[in-house]
Order: structure tokens, then C-alpha cells, then sequence
């Protein structure tokens, strides 16, 4: 027995399941398991910088780790489709997320079905279809609304990791510790550009605001530059898929806590460091664990306002340095509001994308359905352009009423009150599929904290990125049952796979 299989004693010889035992484990990852992962990440942060060539090696090692590693594969592809600010979604003719699409509908295909499966297929195609009848009641053609509506399908993506290891074992806690080493590469990454480099070098595909590309023979860095580069949180998004283990199952050790810490605060994203929180502390197993955490990352959170007091304030961009001390100020401006321009200037000026486009909906009597998935460029119909009088920038005054960064609203924008109670419906069906299996919760941590980063528009549902979290962190509940159910059968411990050299 391996040291990652003690954490759970599999009940074998009893049709009743063990509950896991209370003691974390430390969370150890032996240097072999870092070579092919380091790699593969550095070949990620040069496709970012334009160094195409270097394709060809993924692609290699790629095939490498279909022979050798399913684990590894599995993760590479989930990195590769979602990008993870890696590279930009602009690099290629054909999109990445639409690659992997096609690849979950190419798995869907091969993959044999069991009865779990089934009933998830047959869930997912009533979702898909209700949202192409909502659609039906917008005057916006479907060959346009098809382009924006697509993001709502990438849940198919759900049926590459379970392609990968149909008819091979899984053994999930081996997953968790594979994937925390991919997610602490990538933090490592954030602290080099954020605090060492202060450019876009590792992770080169976060937003840039001055509009520049960093590319290998132009590299966008300021080293000598005195404040914290903010690099935006899409590539530590991926935490949320071991947001569980990581409130339950592992103790890390000092350096592995400092990492994930640094790395967050690079990210200079109060929402994303709030839903990290939120999600550990409510997933901690326990009433009295739950409340203990409450304590402490209330007084964290006290203590990074009074460093953010003392830090420099940007009075021109109405910023603090660690934006934490400016976003509690929204809340205290949105109490003495007088009028909507108030208003358009809370979740820092997120209202000012919504409120004319809500307005529109109230007049178009759209409440119920929505205007569809309008596309902000293929979009033509007068009727659906606005002129939002909130942005201080007079060139993006006249728009589509489509995007916003606020996800809720995003989906009342597409589909109105039908919608939100059709993707609560959705995911709620999906939970009461895995409601009886052991690391059902896995996937309710991916989806509350999805759900949670998508309130400041990073990572939603409704794209392919926030979706493969959430697919991945179901994959693995259905396969680790499926491993159980198997040593059920056979009366034996499903036998763990052993560390080796990647």
C-alpha cells in the first residue's frame, strides 16, 4: 500500500463505505513526478510567446504521455483546451476550446456507456436543447447566436478524461497529487512574473493593459519596477478542481502554503482569493471545522485590509494596491447611493456594462427569455445596439447589448429567467447523479467556486474554461466510484499506482 492510498480504507469485504478518516496526510510529491509537468508548462509559456515551433514538442510529448501516463495526458489536455492564460484564445485560426469540444464529441462517441453515463448524456442533450428553443424567441438569427451559444456546451467536455482511462484503473488521491503538482508550477509561474520579472514570460497570456503582446523576440517585463505586477487569475483558476482535497484530504507543507499564497496575491483579484476562501472554509468536512476557518480567514482577511491601508492608494484608477481595502469601499458607496450612476460604478464598474442592457430587456418585455446570444461583432440589428452613457470611454459608448463580466446577469442577457432556472436545474441534476458517491463533493466545490469567480467574470459556466474545471472535478467522482465499484466486485483493494520516473 502507497502512501497516497492510506487515506481511505477501502470497505471491500462490506457493502457499506468507510468514512475517511480525519487526518490529513502530507501533501509529499517526490521529484519525479515534477520533470514531465515542468516541461510540458515551460512548452505552454513559449507557445504563449509566439515561439511556434515549439508545438512540435508538445504534440511529442503529448503522444509520450498517452503511453506512459494517463494521468499526465489527461491533465495536458486539460491545460492545452483550456489555455489557462498560457496562450490567447487569438493565436490560432481555430480556437482551442473548440478543439476541445470536438474532442468531448469524438470521446462521446467511442466511449462505452454505462447506466451512470447514460443518464448523464440524456441530462446533458435536454440541456442543450432547451437552450436552442430559448433561443427561438430572440429575432437574432441561430447561425449567429450559434457562436455564443456554443460556450454553454462545453459541459461535453466531460467525456475526454473518462475517454482517457476507459478500462484502466483511476485512483483519484494519485489524481489529486498529480494535478497539485501542474497548479503549483503554475504558481510558481505568477510569482516569477508578478514579483520577480514583473512581466508576461511564464504565463504570458493574461491581459496585458497597456495592449501589448509578449512574444519571445519582443518579451514584455519591467523588473526594475517598484509595484506588484497584477497578473489576472485565469491560470489559477485550476485550483478548483482540488479545492476539496485541498480543504480535506492534504496538509501542506510550509513552502507549498507560501506558494499558493504568493501566487494569489499576484493576482491582486479580491473575488478570486474571496472564493479560494469561501470554498475552503465551507468544505471543510465538519460544523466545528467550518466555523474554526471562519475565524481565522475572517481575521486574515482583517489583517490584509490593514496592510492595505498602509500600502499606497491610486487615486486615478480609485484603486488600493491590493485592490482588497477598494473593493470593501464599493459596498460602503453602494449603502449611500443616490442614482444609477452611483450604482454603475459597483463591482468596479461592472453595473455600467448591465444597466442599459437590463433596461433593454425591461423594454423589450424579454424578462423570461432573454435577447439571445447576441455576438458583439456579428451582431447587426439596430435594435439591439445601445449607447451605454456610464463609460467614461466615449469609443465603447455604442455596443452590442450582449457581454457583460458579471455571469448571472451574462446568462438573464442570453436567455432571462428561464435560463438561470435552467442551469440551476442542470447542475443540480448532476449532484443528485453522484449524490450517494464518495467524493461527490469534489465536484461541488469545482462548481460553487466557478460559480463564485464568475460574479467578477473570470471562469464561468458559460465558458469552455470555467466548464472544464467543473467537467474535470466530475470526471474524477465518476471514475473514482467506478474504481471502487469495480474492488467491490472483485473483493479486492484496487491497487494504487506506484511513484515512478515520468
Amino acid at each position: 500500500m502507497t502512501a497516497h492510498s492510506v487515506l481511505y480504507m477501502p470497505s471491500v469485504f462490506k457493502r457499506h463505505r468507510l468514512k475517511p478518516t480525519e487526518e490529513r496526510q502530507p501533501l509529499d510529491l517526490p521529484k519525479e513526478m515534477w520533470r514531465t509537468p515542468l516541461c510540458y508548462m515551460l512548452c505552454m509559456a513559449l507557445l504563449g510567446l509566439h515561439f511556434f515551433p515549439i508545438l512540435l514538442v508538445i504534440l511529442a510529448m503529448l503522444v509520450k504521455a498517452w503511453k506512459n501516463d494517463r494521468y499526465n495526458f489527461a491533465i495536458m489536455l486539460f491545460l492545452l483546451f483550456g489555455t489557462f492564460a498560457m496562450y490567447t484564445d487569438s493565436l490560432f485560426p481555430v480556437k482551442p476550446y473548440d478543439l476541445g469540444l470536438v474532442t468531448g464529441v469524438g470521446c462521446f462517441l467511442v466511449l462505452k456507456k454505462n447506466k451512470i453515463l447514460t443518464k448523464v448524456s440524456l441530462l446533458y442533450f435536454a440541456y442543450v436543447a432547451a437552450i436552442i428553443f430559448i433561443s427561438t424567441f430572440s429575432s437574432e438569427s441561430f447561425s449567429v447566436q450559434f457562436f455564443v451559444m456554443r460556450y454553454y456546451f462545453s459541459f461535453i467536455s466531460l467525456f475526454i478524461p473518462l475517454a482517457v482511462f476507459a478500462n484502466r484503473d483511476f485512483d483519484i488521491m494519485y489524481f489529486f497529487r498529480k494535478f497539485m503538482v501542474f497548479f503549483l508550477i503554475m504558481c510558481i509561474f505568477y510569482i516569477l512574473d508578478g514579483f520577480v520579472l514583473k512581466g508576461y514570460i511564464f504565463v504570458p497570456g493574461t491581459f496585458i493593459s497597456s495592449g501589448n503582446t509578449s512574444t519571445f523576440y519582443s518579451p514584455y517585463l519591467t523588473p526594475f519596477k517598484l509595484m506588484i505586477l497584477r497578473k489576472y487569475p485565469p491560470g489559477m483558476l485550476m485550483i478548483g478542481v482540488v479545492l476539496l482535497p485541498l480543504a480535506r484530504y492534504y496538509r501542506l507543507r510550509t513552502w507549498q502554503i507560501l506558494t499558493i499564497i504568493l501566487a494569489a496575491i499576484s493576482t491582486l483579484t479580491f473575488s478570486y482569493i474571496m472564493a479560494v476562501l469561501i470554498c475552503l472554509i465551507l468544505f471543510q468536512g465538519s460544523v466545528k471545522k467550518v466555523m474554526r476557518y471562519a475565524m481565522y480567514g475572517f481575521i486574515g482577511i482583517l489583517l490584509a485590509v490593514g496592510v492595505d491601508f498602509i500600502l499606497p492608494y491610486n487615486k486615478a484608477k480609485g484603486e488600493s494596491t491590493l485592490r482588497i481595502r477598494s473593493s470593501f469601499e464599493q459596498f460602503s458607496d453602494l449603502a449611500s447611493m443616490v442614482d444609477d450612476e452611483d450604482l454603475a460604478k459597483f463591482g468596479s464598474g461592472r453595473m455600467a456594462q448591465a444597466l442599459p442592457i437590463l433596461e433593454l430587456i425591461t423594454n423589450e418585455d424579454k424578462r423570461w427569455t432573454g435577447l439571445g446570444f447576441l455576438h458583439p461583432e456579428k451582431t447587426t440589428s439596430l435594435k439591439f445596439i445601445i449607447e451605454n452613457e456610464y463609460f467614461s470611454d466615449v469609443t465603447q459608448a455604442e455596443r452590442v447589448a450582449t457581454d457583460v463580466e458579471i455571469v448571472p446577469v451574462q446568462l438573464f442577457i442570453h436567455m432571462g429567467w428561464c435560463g438561470i432556472i435552467l442551469q440551476t436545474l442542470f447542475f443540480l441534476a448532476l449532484y443528485l447523479i453522484v449524490r450517494k458517491m464518495r467524493y461527490r463533493s469534489v465536484y461541488l466545490a469545482a462548481a460553487l467556486f466557478c460559480f463564485l469567480v464568475g460574479l467578477a467574470g473570470f471562469g464561468s459556466v458559460n465558458s469552455y474554461l470555467g466548464m472544464s474545471i467543473v467537467t474535470m472535478s466530475y470526471a474524477a467522482v465518476l471514475m473514482a466510484n467506478k474504481q471502487e465499484e469495480k474492488a467491490l466486485e472483485k473483493k479486492t483493494e484496487p491497487h494504487a499506482p506506484i511513484y515512478k520516473a515520468d
